[in-house]
């Protein structure tokens, strides 16, 4: 074989050698896969850009060779009117090209004749080498001086590590993935790529135990392994159901965990002791009787007497005392309910609770005259999970969003983010905590991964979450009116990235219930702490088809919220500017290798429309802050400030000033700033 046909892979932790390519021996016995061989030429005849092919899915009747002879012609849009950079170098084209093979590479279907399917693995081996080859030779090569070459530099050294894991992962469970297409039937090389990138769990194996989420009803699991802890959320897709349906799935989900419950060999709860097991049986006894008088008294009250819809009367429900109130007052029959009754009963309960909130707030003084700040940060966490008590005590409004999830979530979804039907709900977490962590900002939202668990023989596919540190920022918000001071410099950095990001994403549902916030008790101000980190949490509702023109024209959908108003003038008042250069080093192409085996053509399209618009926007406000700059030089004047910060002290600056705005007045100028801090 030939020097030139083989490849050593060289890394920091040593050197892995990738294996011999023989290009004309791959071609003769892997037959039409041969197609999928790139001719380095085709590299050269890229120099120059060319038009955006649109690439949706492909056909089912298309053939290897022609999808071989797509892979030649293949294209990228690099730039366009808006003012994104035109030209590559030789060598970023070349790792384009090799993701853009790769990407069209896992539309193939999997073959289950195990000869084809060693050439099939032999080819997905090889587009894999391609990739690292390409990615080595630029990290070795390119010595870029710009900030946003030098960043570019670094993801590409990114994919070139993912790649050398996915390889090496691919080789070693070639056997074990060949068995498992065999019993599961058709798969595509894309799902192979999914399969591969997922964490699997076994109960009892290697130090596993995975068990229920408390009395969740809901099919969330908690998985501990070497002192760690995970959570399991099993795969969601978008699937609106009618109310009657909800109804019936609620309640035969219910049933089942009624019945496992009494089964001393179930997995998930055998090690339960029968004091918490009761009480999950009574919780849910108790769920199901309200469920029942909320499905009877819609039926027969509401929809004889209202055209409320399903939704629009359990929507109202959630609203509160009020409306609760009001329904009782137009249909009388409410009171009889047991749903209302339960309401009622919880009375007594609150008031315990606010008793006891009012006497931490009375210790805390005195424990701060005394310098006792640990047991001032004690109380105060005491005092968080009440008031996230009372928040969620009631079990009446705990059976509303059950009911009610399936058809708001299919509403808000199409409504807001535009994610078709059908489309996987719990992958877009993934998506979101590759992306972050692709551009440096993984702190700003929950890790996650793909996951299967296995308990008792079962698999389930689903997704693996960590623990969000600290707490749900709807509960600290009821502590005190924030403004801009009580955040830290890197609390402020991460509330402007995680907008940013969301805007990238199409997330639609970020609030104050959607991230939780690290908090620190403030030594200088009895009862008051300080934002120390925030982390964005349920991140179902992102990767839709939402344009970035919808978003500049509307300005907000759902918790969204551009950069730019409707006449191109950037709103965002601050950001980071490691951030603002890691976006803009950011190349499209790059995208498909990091989450295109979650996302469809069309979701990428989308994403990749929403990328570049944050990047002309960026790119157009530090031109317009650099000739600001050079003006106020020449005038002597003082430069205004900058909205891209690279310094703590310009943060510092930055907070001090918004600080001594009030709530209202920072939400009178930008709803923008208002909804974070």
């Amino acid at each position: 074989m030939a020097k030139d046909d083989q490849l050593k892979v060289q890394k920091k932790s040593g050197e892995i050698n990738a294996g011999q390519i023989n290009r004309t021996e791959l071609k003769k016995n892997a037959g039409i896969f041969g197609a999928f061989m790139v001719d380095d030429t085709a590299h050269k005849k890229k120099k120059k850009s060319v038009k955006q092919k649109t690439r949706e899915s492909l056909p089912e009747n298309l053939t290897i060779e022609q999808m071989g002879e797509q892979l030649r012609t293949a294209s990228y849009k690099v730039g366009d009117e808006k003012g994104e950079r035109t030209k590559h170098s030789e060598s970023m084209n070349k790792i384009l090209l090799s993701i853009e093979a790769f990407d069209l590479f896992l539309d193939f279907p999997v073959v289950l004749d195990q000869e084809a399917f060693s050439a099939q693995i032999e080819a997905m081996e090889d587009r894999y080498r391609h990739l690292i080859a390409d990615c080595l030779q630029y990290i070795e090569t390119h010595n870029p001086w710009t900030v946003e070459g030098q960043v570019r530099k670094e993801k590409v050294q990114n994919i070139y590590d993912k790649a050398v894991e996915e390889l090496s992962a691919l080789k070693t469970n070639a056997d074990s993935v060949h068995a498992e297409i065999t019993a599961d039937g058709e798969k595509t090389w894309r799902q192979i790529v999914r399969e591969n990138r997922t964490q699997k769990y076994v109960n009892g194996r290697d130090g596993v135990r995975i068990s229920k989420a408390g009395g969740n009803t809901s099919e969330i699991s908690v998985i501990e392994k070497n002192g760690t802890k995970k959570f399991f959320k099993k795969k969601e897709a978008l699937e609106a159901g009618t109310f009657a349906e909800s109804f019936s799935e609620y309640v035969r989900k219910n049933n089942d965990i009624i019945a496992r419950l009494a089964d001393p060999q179930d997995e998930e709860f055998k090690d339960m002791s029968q004091t918490d097991k009761e009480k999950i049986r009574s919780t849910i006894t108790t769920k199901l009787q309200v469920a029942a008088d909320l499905k009877n008294f819609y039926e027969n009250v509401i929809k004889k007497r209202s055209k409320m819809s399903p939704r629009g009367f359990l929507e109202g429900l959630l609203s509160g005392p009020e409306k609760l109130a009001e329904y009782e007052e137009r249909f009388p029959e409410l009171r009889s309910t047991l749903f209302y009754r339960e309401y009622e009963a919880s009375k007594a309960g609150r008031e315990q609770r606010d008793n006891r909130v009012n006497e931490i707030d009375a210790s805390v003084g005195a424990l701060y005259q005394q310098g006792k700040y640990d047991e001032i940060e004690q109380l105060l966490k005491e005092k968080v999970r009440l008031k996230k008590d009372m928040s969620v005590s009631e079990t009446c409004f705990g059976v509303v969003k059950d009911l009610d999830k399936p058809m708001f979530a299919a509403y808000v979804a199409r409504r807001g983010p535009e994610i078709e039907k059908g489309r996987n709900l719990s992958s877009r977490n993934v998506a979101t905590s590759r992306l972050a962590k692709f551009l440096g900002i993984g702190d700003c939202v929950v890790g996650c991964d793909m996951a299967r668990v296995e308990i008792g023989g079962e698999q389930k596919e689903g997704i693996v979450m960590e623990e969000a540190k600290g707490t749900e920022m709807m509960t600290l918000m009821d502590e005190q009116e924030f403004r801009f001071g009580e955040y830290s410099v890197k609390a402020a950095k991460q509330c402007f990235a995680l907008q940013v990001f969301d805007l990238i994403c199409g997330q639609t549902d970020r609030h104050i219930g959607n991230y939780t916030a690290q908090m620190k008790v403030d030594e200088h101000n009895p009862g008051a702490f300080t934002i120390e980190g925030i982390t964005g949490i349920d991140n179902d509702m992102a990767f839709g088809l939402m344009s970035y023109k919808r978003i500049k024209e509307e300005g907000i959908i759902g918790g969204l919220i551009g950069v730019e108003d409707q006449d191109g003038n950037f709103v965002l008042p601050a950001l980071d500017l490691e951030v603002a250069h890691n976006i803009l080093a950011l190349e499209p192409g790059m995208l498909r290798y990091i989450v295109g085996d979650v996302l469809n053509a069309r979701e990428m399209a989308a994403m990749t429309d929403r990328l570049q618009g944050v990047q002309s926007a960026i790119r157009k406000k530090m031109e317009d802050e650099k000739k600001a700059a050079e003006k106020a030089k020449k005038s002597g004047e003082t430069p205004p400030r900058p909205v891209f910060m690279s310094s703590d002290e310009e943060w510092t600056d930055f907070l001090e000033e918004y600080g001594q705005k009030t709530r209202e007045e920072i939400e009178s100028t930008s709803y923008l700033q208002a909804r974070f801090l």
